[in-house]
């Protein structure tokens, strides 16, 4: 085995592990802290759109009243201290039910609005209090997790990168630097040039048998469809014949 090249795999195979491992802690905080602030966001949305629902189900109550009750409210003013021709006392009783059903929806609105208003103040404070207590630390702590994260990987960057220099570009990934290591260990490989061949040849074998999987698999699924058509096809032909044979029969 040579010692020489496989300290030198080792120690960037070691690098390009640590490497990876804090880049992943990395995207999965972040990928945290998104589907976090995005779930506070529903939360929030849910708490204060309750209140403007209810007020868009009182609005139209004070409206009602409003259109209705002033307009007859006024009628029947005229009508005791002014006067009005033609106005009889069936229309002023009239008037006057819906000046009182007019009161009525008012009063309900101010009700409803008392009490949801309530509900909804209360549920609002909830999700404050929450969110003081238990979204708001956790996304400050994600927040100052990340950034030190990435300090450390740009240190571990500046401090070992170089230890990937004894291979090209397009070999330095875990994959590639874990299999030649090994066929070195094995004493399958002597130099470097040996161990990247090998590589190669193996990552070629890899991908015709990925590429042959694939075609495996797509001719399955057209294999499952052909006989579905075929069932299709006989099941027609079955109902075709059902129908020649009793049109048969009917002549």
């Amino acid at each position: 085995m040579n010692q020489k090249l496989y300290s030198a795999l080792y120690k960037a195979e070691d690098y390009i592990c640590e490497y990876n491992y804090i880049d992943g802690c990395i995207q999965d905080k972040e990928e945290e802290l998104e589907d976090y602030k995005e779930k506070i966001e529903c939360w929030r949305k849910s708490a204060y759109e309750k209140g403007c629902v209810t007020g868009c189900l009182v609005l139209p109550l004070f409206v009602v009243s409003i259109l209705f009750g002033l307009p007859c409210a006024a009628l029947i003013f005229d009508y005791y201290y002014f006067g009005i021709i033609g106005v009889n006392v069936e229309a002023i009783d009239a008037l006057s039910i819906m000046v009182i059903v007019s009161g009525a929806i008012l009063g309900i609105g101010l009700f409803l609005k008392f009490v949801f208003g309530r509900l909804d103040k209360k549920e609002i404070n909830e999700f404050e209090i929450r969110y003081q207590n238990e979204y708001k630390p956790k996304v400050d702590k994600l927040e100052s997790e990340i950034p030190q994260l990435k300090e450390k990987l740009l240190a571990i960057y500046q401090e070992k990168a170089h230890l990937c220099e004894v291979l090209p570009y397009r070999y330095r990934n875990y994959d590639a630097v874990h299999y030649m290591l090994t066929v070195v260990e094995e004493g399958r490989a002597h130099t470097l040039e040996q161990a990247i061949d090998m590589y190669d040849v193996y990552a070629h074998r890899m991908r015709l048998e990925k590429t042959a999987l694939g075609i495996t698999r797509m001719q399955g699924r057209i294999a499952r469809n052909l006989d579905s058509i075929q069932n299709e096809q006989t099941d027609l032909n079955d109902r075709l014949r059902s129908i020649e044979h009793k049109l048969d029969r009917n002549e």
